[in-house]
């Protein structure tokens, strides 16, 4: 009888599993369960998320909207929460003026900034892939010179996709130079998360980010069983989804 060594392993903080994960928030669904933020941020503390995802808003004519999301933000980051900031869309300013917001207002309050949010899918169109590679190679040009050190410093998270086929579509621009980390949504369609859909995931990325590490900045299930039936995404119960 004998017992061979376990092999070697580097140990992982028990702090830095809790770190790597983050909660998508939509701060700005006002007239959602999100205009009880203050509830909503307590309960994310409770939890011990310190990552949540959303979204930079600057439009100068949104006054007191963009003032409230602003304050929202601040008290999160009060309880020791940073974001990734994504910069999807037009509507919601330029992104010097979003970077300006970020640097200025608030501040400490970014621990990166997202490219364009499954453009592929959600806007789409012949040319998407050239009216995405112009928008991340400026984004990240953007953060990179910024006169901010604070933004200089922060990580550019590449573009996310929505297609089956967006990746390598995307891929042929060469963009791996306009982002510091890859980006996947492994949504697994209502099954079992499981080690093989991570790692096709994660393969289909290397066509967009190559080597570079990634985040799964979406991921999970929902519950809305009045979806149509035969949709991609279907709902699960409450007790799958906890």
């Amino acid at each position: 009888f004998t017992t061979d060594a376990p092999p070697p392993e580097t140990p992982r903080s028990a702090f830095a599993l809790r770190d790597s994960i983050g909660v998508v928030s939509h701060i700005v669904y006002y007239d959602t369960a999100y205009g009880s933020w203050d509830k909503i941020v307590w309960r994310l503390a409770e939890l011990g998320i310190r990552h949540l995802r959303d979204g930079v808003y600057a439009n100068p004519g949104w006054l007191d909207w963009n003032e409230r999301y602003y304050r929202a933000v601040e008290q999160a980051a009060s309880l020791g929460i940073k974001f990734d900031y994504g910069v999807s869309g037009d509507d919601f300013g330029t992104i010097d003026q979003r970077l300006a917001v970020i640097a200025v207002r608030l501040s400490g309050t970014a621990a990166s900034i997202e490219g364009e949010n499954e453009h592929d899918l959600l806007v789409g169109g012949d040319d998407w892939e050239a009216r995405l590679a112009y928008r991340q190679a400026a984004l990240n040009a953007a953060v990179k010179s910024h006169p901010s050190a604070e933004i200089r410093a922060l990580p550019v998270i590449g573009p996310s996709f929505g297609t089956g086929d967006g990746q390598s579509r995307f891929g042929a621009s060469n963009p791996t130079g306009w982002m510091d980390f890859g980006n996947i949504h492994p949504y697994t369609g209502g099954d079992t998360p499981s080690p093989s859909n991570v790692a096709q995931n994660l393969q289909k990325a290397t066509a967009v980010s190559g080597s570079k590490g990634v985040f799964a900045t979406e991921a999970g299930f929902h519950t809305a069983w009045s979806m149509p039936p035969g949709a991609n995404q279907p709902p699960v119960s409450e007790q799958a989804q906890a």
